[in-house]
């Protein structure tokens, strides 16, 4: 449809959006979660070293670690794998902070962790730092989210950068 009605016969780009949290429920054969569990690129829970469950619009996720370096070639092959699908032209990317619909985790958050519970609260809305997003404690590649927390939507931006630059080699990034 996308290549050979909006392309062909309007002359119409595609933009497709994207939220970084994969579904733990595609069912045996979906890539993206199973290729990301095998290379672990996911953010993981501090308290158990398996990748963070939160809840976003498919349900139940995980979320990619941008700042891992095999991130970028995953992400290249799910979005190569999904332009075979689809012909998109430019992704946008969404609810990259990264959004949850739970407060940290399926599970929560450790009470006993400090990143978690720092002794001081900021105003914020809910008094909480996890408040609809993962656990401040969750490990990333190289650090704590609680230290990337502020750079998530940067990472995630410059690995779909590339990743385009990667799918498209003569047009601009979009």
């Amino acid at each position: 449809y996308v290549n050979d009605i909006l392309h062909k016969q309007y002359s119409m780009r595609t933009v497709i959006i994207v939220d970084p949290a994969v579904s733990t429920k595609g069912g045996s054969g979906y890539l993206p979660y199973e290729d990301g569990m095998r290379l672990g690129v996911f953010i993981n829970d501090s308290r158990t070293g398996t990748p963070i469950i939160g809840t976003v619009w498919p349900g139940e996720t995980v979320f990619p670690d941008f700042s891992h370096p095999s991130t970028e070639d995953w992400w290249y092959k799910s979005a190569s794998d999904f332009y075979e699908v689809v012909n998109f032209d430019g992704l946008w990317i969404d609810m990259n902070e990264p959004a949850n619909f739970n407060d940290g985790s399926l599970t929560g958050c450790p009470s006993w962790n400090k990143l978690d519970n720092p002794p001081y609260i900021p105003k914020i809305l809910q008094n909480s730092l996890y408040d609809k997003t993962i656990c401040p404690s969750a490990l990333h590649y190289n650090t704590t989210h609680y230290n990337l927390h502020n750079m998530y939507g940067y990472h995630e931006a410059r690995v779909t950068h590339n990743v385009l630059k990667r799918l498209f080699p003569d047009r601009r990034p979009f």
